[in-house]
């Protein structure tokens, strides 16, 4: 008798690495301090060292609702190291971010898709502005 029909198998996402990030004097953004990494199994995204973030980038007027950090705050980082490398369509790092909030993270649904949806709505400007930095 022949084995049943095994689908491909990935890991589980993970992050390889701590998170230690260094607020910067602006009181907006922050530095991370050791390069970590994401992984679902078909995807790496590193953030570097010395990479210079805003966390989730919420308005200030939200942040008693949604502050720029919590369980979130690694899957924003991967977002912004996304963004800012233009391997990937706009759409495909938001869906990376989604899925970064659900598992490694733990983001709770309401959360994790109402910042999705924050991004899909508004991140179009930063990702283009970064788009033309990098030329």
């Amino acid at each position: 008798m022949s084995e049943p029909f095994k689908p491909f198998c990935h890991t589980d996402p993970h992050f390889d690495g701590k998170c230690k990030l260094s607020p910067l004097d602006d009181g907006r953004r922050w530095q991370v301090e050791e390069t970590f990494s994401y992984h679902d199994g078909e995807l790496a995204v590193t953030a570097p060292a010395f990479l210079i973030t805003d966390l989730a980038s919420v308005p200030r007027c939200l942040w008693a609702i949604y502050p720029p950090f919590g369980t979130y705050t690694r899957a924003a980082i991967v977002h912004d190291v996304l963004y800012r490398q233009h391997s990937h369509g706009r759409a495909v790092c938001d869906g990376i971010f989604l899925d970064c909030m659900r598992r490694p993270c733990g983001t709770g649904w309401f959360t994790r898709y109402t910042l999705w949806a924050f991004v899909r709505l508004f991140g179009w400007s930063v990702f283009n502005r970064k788009r033309k930095e990098r030329q």
